[in-house]
């Protein structure tokens, strides 16, 4: 193998995108992966997830950083 010329670039074809275009979704948010999360973050944030939009964007990083602490548990 041939060590790559810049390595840890992110090539994007991460599971979410991937998940995203099987499931015909216009973002990785729309996907199975991420609604019951961003379902449960609004319920306890007593609001709706997609109304209004500055929530929605609040929600999406709550459930990004849930995610990542998933795998951070996972991994130990």
């Amino acid at each position: 193998m041939t060590p790559l010329p810049k390595p840890s670039i992110d090539t994007g074809a991460g599971l979410e995108r991937v998940a995203a275009v099987l499931l015909d979704v216009d973002s990785n948010y729309d996907t199975d992966l991420f609604q019951p999360i961003l379902r449960a973050a609004a319920e306890l944030a007593g609001t709706e997830y997609g109304r209004p939009r500055r929530r929605t964007s609040s929600l999406r990083v709550v459930a990004d950083h849930l995610r990542a602490v998933a795998f951070l548990l996972a991994d130990g």
